[in-house]
């Protein structure tokens, strides 16, 4: 099995939880055996990271191409007439694409037409859902309209939870028969030596990513309080925030007065790389 992923984001491009997943994907996909490659789109991903400079045309015989994680890696411009991607896709021959952002779909139909090769989408993210139910902003409509149709078009698509795949189907009816819940996977890591000596009995509770509504930082934040009127001892650790942000902007901006007292026992990192996480 030869499987061409097409994504804006994989290590060490990563500006969110979508580069983490499909580098592990990726990864997990070639310790199983399978061929794997990626079409990697440019140094930035979306309108939202910075403003794309169209960029010459790149002959299939000079992309700049790598290796790492066990996959060939194709770095490509979303500027790149699709044929000249078209025919670097080809000469690697997959089997499957397998699309990871609704911005590319233009280019993965475009792609799949050609090729003649099956289709899937994992659906990272629901803009509807995000809108709706996260409060994120109007864009998320607008951005919708794109992602259902790509949903719609899609040979597969895969959610991330059983949850998601309801919302697919309340959202999308009728495509049901064609979607499959795959989790993302969590890399197995040895033990930190420094918290193999540490004392259980003052637990830590970790949070890992955007300070955003829609990863639930408010319910947490009211959480805190509640679990430090009865377990005093536990120990809360919030890494991330917004980009470039530090742990002091984030709690002046996040923590409630009344945690105040609390301080000692919330500790803000800051926007950290996946490195820094890491250690």
């Amino acid at each position: 099995m030869r499987i061409l992923h097409l994504t804006t984001e994989f290590p060490p491009v990563i500006y969110g939880g979508l580069g983490t997943a499909v580098g592990g994907l990726v990864e997990a996909s070639a310790n199983a055996g399978m061929a794997v490659g990626v079409l990697l789109f440019g140094q930035t991903a979306g309108p939202g990271y910075g403003k794309f400079v169209p960029l010459p045309e790149a002959p299939t015989n000079t992309v700049a191409t790598r290796f790492t994680a066990g996959a060939t890696i194709f770095e490509v411009s979303w500027f790149q007439g699709i044929e000249s991607i078209a025919q670097i896709a080809a000469r690697w021959q997959p089997d499957v694409l397998h699309l990871h952002s609704f911005w590319l779909w233009s280019i993965a139909q475009a792609l799949r037409d050609r090729l003649k090769k099956p289709l899937v989408y994992t659906v990272h993210s629901l803009d509807r859902a995000e809108y709706e139910l996260g409060q994120g902003p109007p864009e998320c409509l607008t951005q919708w309209v794109g992602q259902e149709t790509l949903i719609r078009e899609a040979d597969r698509v895969i959610a991330l939870t059983w949850s998601e795949r309801e919302l697919l189907k309340q959202y999308c009816p009728g495509v049901d028969e064609r979607v499959r819940v795959v989790g993302n996977g969590i890399e197995e890591i040895e033990v930190a030596p420094q918290a193999k000596g540490r004392d259980w009995d003052a637990p830590i509770v970790l949070f890992s990513g955007r300070f955003v509504e829609r990863k639930g930082i408010r319910e947490l934040i009211e959480a805190i309080g509640l679990v430090l009127s009865k377990a005093p001892t536990v120990r809360f650790v919030l890494a991330g925030g917004h980009r470039h942000c530090t742990g002091a902007q984030m709690e002046s901006w996040l923590l409630p007065v009344q945690l105040y007292p609390h301080r000692a026992q919330i500790h803000f990192t800051g926007w950290l790389t996946p490195w820094e996480m890491a250690t």
